[in-house]
């Protein structure tokens, strides 16, 4: 059953108000948000998990589904690739254009 995330005896979110959580890890965070917030995430049922890798020479997009209360890898898709996801919502992206600087 999905739980609550509280702090300081408040509740902030309950995990059936959110539908997708993306992280964007460094090389300093990757323990944090691949391993203790993807357990908590998955512990309140939060469907959809999106992690962008940059820890890592080529930055990647690692999409998880929650299945039976556990995330399961959907894609991985290196930067310069690109990919359509159908689930949550459909979207076409590539996580190289993640890193690119807009001119201006």
């Amino acid at each position: 059953m999905p739980g609550k995330v509280a702090e300081g005896g408040y509740d902030l979110l309950q995990g059936h108000d959110i539908l997708i959580v993306t992280e964007i890890t460094g090389k300093d965070a990757i323990t944090r948000d691949m391993l203790t917030k993807r357990q908590v995430y998955a512990s309140i049922g939060i469907p959809f998990y999106w992690v962008v890798r940059l820890d890592q020479p080529e930055p990647r997009l690692i999409v998880f589904e929650l299945v039976a209360g556990e995330y399961r890898e959907r894609h991985m898709v290196r930067m310069g690739e690109s990919v359509t996801i159908e689930e949550p919502f459909r979207v076409t992206l590539d996580p190289g254009a993640l890193l690119r600087r807009r001119p201006g």
